[in-house]
This record gives C-alpha cells, sequence and structure tokens, in this order.
C-alpha cells in the first residue's frame, strides 16, 4: 500500500489500545520512517485524534535529540490523522527491565538524567507530559556507541494554554496509575513537578524492579499514592548511595513544593552525586547500550509490560 503517492507501508512495528505504529518507505529519498495512525476501533472518536495532533504538535515545536521529531502529518481516506516519525530502534525501558532485572545505579543515572534533560525542554516550553512511566522512556544505541534516550508518547501532554484548547473532561484525569504524583491522582491541576514524581517513580522501578506503590486496582492505586508515603529506596537496595536515595525522596515526595526544584537540578543531582562522576556516568551509559536488545522497536511477544499499564482515562468518581 501506498499512502498519499509518498509512503510505502512495508510493517507493522507494533499496537496499542488506540493506535499502531508502522514502518514506512518516504520514495522521495527511501528513507525508513515510522508512521503513527489510530487503530480502527479508535477512529472517529474525537479525543483519540486530538492526541494524535498533540503528539504531532509537540513534535514540530520542541527541539530537543529526546524527543522525536514529527517530519509531516496528514489524513488517512478514513478521515483520520496520521504522523510521519523518526524510525527508532532499540527497546523501551520497561523491555529491558523486564529482560535484565532492576539496573545498576551508574545505569540509572544515565538514564534518569537523560529523561530529566528531556523533560527540561518540555518545562521550559510550558508543556507538562503526564504520562511519564518506562514503556515511554525509549534506549537505543546511537551512531558513536553511546546511548540515546528518547521520551515518547505526549497524546495526554498538557500543552501550555491547556484551559483554551484542550480542557480535560469534568471529573476525569490522564494518566498511568501507580506513575501519578498524588496530585494528579486526586485530579488537581498539575506542574512540572507532576512529571518529576512520576521521574522518581521510573528511577525506583529501575533500581528496585517495583513500583513503590502497589494496588489490586486503579482505584486501591490511586488512593495508596495520594495517603501513602513512598518507600525509601535506600532501605531496599544497600548499594543506592545515601545521596541518591536522597535525591529520589525528594522527587516522590507527596508534596510538590518539597521535589527538587526543576528538572535542571534532577539532571545534574543525577548526574554527580557524590559516588559517580559525570564522565563515569557516560562510561556506564556506553557500557548499557551494548546490552539493549538488537531487535526493532516491536515488544517482545512474552513482555508483560506491553498491556500492564495501559494509559487511562479515569472517571475520578469511580472511587
Amino acid at each position: 500500500m501506498v499512502l498519499d503517492g509518498r509512503y510505502r507501508i512495508l510493517a507493522t512495528i507494533g499496537t496499542g489500545g488506540s493506535g499502531a505504529v508502522l514502518e514506512a518507505e518516504r520514495l522521495t529519498d527511501g528513507k525508513l520512517v515510522a508512521l503513527k495512525v489510530l487503530q480502527s476501533s479508535a477512529v472517529g472518536h474525537a479525543d483519540f485524534a486530538r492526541r494524535l495532533r498533540c503528539e504531532a504538535e509537540v513534535g514540530r515545536s520542541l527541539r530537543h535529540p529526546g524527543i522525536v521529531r514529527c517530519s509531516d502529518e496528514g489524513t488517512l481516506p478514513d478521515h483520520s490523522p496520521y504522523l510521519v516519525m523518526e524510525r527508532l530502534r532499540g527497546e523501551s525501558l520497561s523491555a529491558l527491565l523486564w529482560r535484565l532485572g532492576p539496573l545498576q545505579v551508574p545505569y540509572a543515572c544515565a538514564i534518569g538524567a537523560r529523561i530529566a534533560s528531556v523533560l527540561h525542554t518540555v518545562h521550559a516550553h510550558g508543556y507538562v507530559h503526564r504520562d511519564l512511566k518506562t514503556e515511554h522512556v525509549w534506549l537505543s544505541r546511537g551512531a558513536d556507541g553511546g546511548l540515546t534516550v528518547h521520551l515518547l508518547d505526549f497524546g495526554v501532554c498538557l500543552p501550555p494554554d491547556a484551559d483554551n484548547r484542550f480542557p480535560d473532561k469534568p471529573n476525569e484525569l490522564f494518566g498511568t496509575p501507580g506513575y501519578m504524583s498524588p496530585e494528579q491522582a486526586r485530579g488537581d491541576v498539575v506542574d512540572g513537578r507532576s512529571d518529576l514524581f512520576a521521574l522518581g517513580v521510573v528511577l525506583f522501578e529501575t533500581l528496585t524492579g517495583e513500583l513503590p506503590f502497589h494496588g489490586a486496582n486503579a482505584a486501591v492505586l490511586l488512593r495508596r499514592t495520594i495517603e501513602e508515603r513512598a518507600p525509601y529506596v535506600g532501605a531496599l537496595r544497600k548499594d543506592v548511595p545515601q545521596d541518591l536515595a536522597q535525591c529520589l525522596a525528594r522527587l516522590l515526595d507527596p508534596e510538590p513544593s518539597a521535589r527538587m526544584p526543576n528538572a535542571r537540578s534532577t539532571e545534574r543531582a543525577l548526574l554527580a552525586h557524590g559516588a559517580l562522576s559525570a564522565s563515569a556516568v557516560q562510561r556506564h551509559a556506553r557500557a548499557l547500550a551494548a546490552q539493549l536488545h538488537p531487535a526493532d522497536e516491536s515488544q517482545d511477544p512474552r513482555d508483560p509490560s506491553a498491556q500492564a499499564s495501559p494509559t487511562h482515562n479515569l472517571a475520578l468518581a469511580a472511587g
């Protein structure tokens, strides 16, 4: 199939609840690209189409090596939108953790610092991601053999002018239980500090293999996030340096004002905490890149994370 006379569809890379990513060849130069489209069940739903267009807006307007560029967009014959994006290789952090288990401290710092760098750009332009989780952190090996980290899926991000353009529906919240900040779980107004909490969750999971909060269902998980304090990572893993454990404790503080001041300060703390120099983090990042799965973006079919924590629209009244 040739789309718009410009893109030859080659294969399906992956599918989700509302979208799919296809591999395509751009006919003008033969370059491989990724096409992001809606699943047939999501076509006609304005909210899903809005998410895709929001992701296109971020991919066009924000410049950072950890944000996938949107090079083109258009409309399919069924009138649903599609995006043309960079074709990534590698694997998600979720898949890597499933395959290798908890990572060494330097590896976690290298990944966390790069995520924080992306968040710095995102927040500087007034956006809030709102759905940071290990499945949305993409790891690949750069041309120089180093580690490349992308933050994916800005479909439910909060734009700078959200009150005027993309208001959330009454009594609903967006995100993934287990990664949401307490204020996000309550349905309160959120800012970049909510993403910093989610980064703390990602780092906690990267170091321990578990989420800081557990629950039999989304409602219980949200309630525990709101009412409980995250465990101290230093008590669960003795090789985590004290200053790094304290950094994570600040990121996971239930009170936004008590967290790390911003993404840039978080990046610096992860790069230069007392037990590891910035140059050492870079060396470990290269070593981690060498361990990445050689396959492409497709999830390992055995990987339970592929369906474990989908992004939800959650009604607050659900309990």
